[in-house]
């Protein structure tokens, strides 16, 4: 079933907008991958393009945390290194708040909890 341009289950097994949520990841990092942009500009595309579209379907759907993971594993590393970040900076560091001098990147988990 779509409802508002979600893929729902009535089994709660949500294996089609994991599938079509993978597949908008994989779209954007081809993009990116291939665009000049500066860590301002990733900032924003990570912000309001990618966090946004995987959270518009969150409050519908019930992922399983390694479902979670697997996105989140999709997309982070080509953010970070886009972004300037090693692949060995602590990861508390990267999901920090900027209060607490981090990064302030969302990690997917908390973001599907909140929904």
């Amino acid at each position: 079933d779509k409802l508002i341009g979600v893929h729902t289950a009535a089994t709660q097994q949500n294996e089609t907008e994991y599938k079509y949520l993978k597949k908008k990841i994989v779209k954007l990092l081809l993009a990116l991958q291939i665009c000049p942009a500066n860590y301002h500009e990733i900032w924003i595309l990570y912000t309001t393009v990618l966090i946004s579209s995987l959270c518009f379907s969150m409050p519908a759907i019930t992922l399983t945390q390694r479902q979670i993971d697997k996105l989140q594993e999709l997309y982070m590393p080509t953010i970070l290194k886009r972004s300037g970040i090693g692949h060995g900076y602590p990861t508390a560091v990267i999901y920090a708040d900027s209060r607490f001098q981090g990064h302030n990147f969302y990690h997917l988990k908390s973001l599907h909890i909140s929904a």
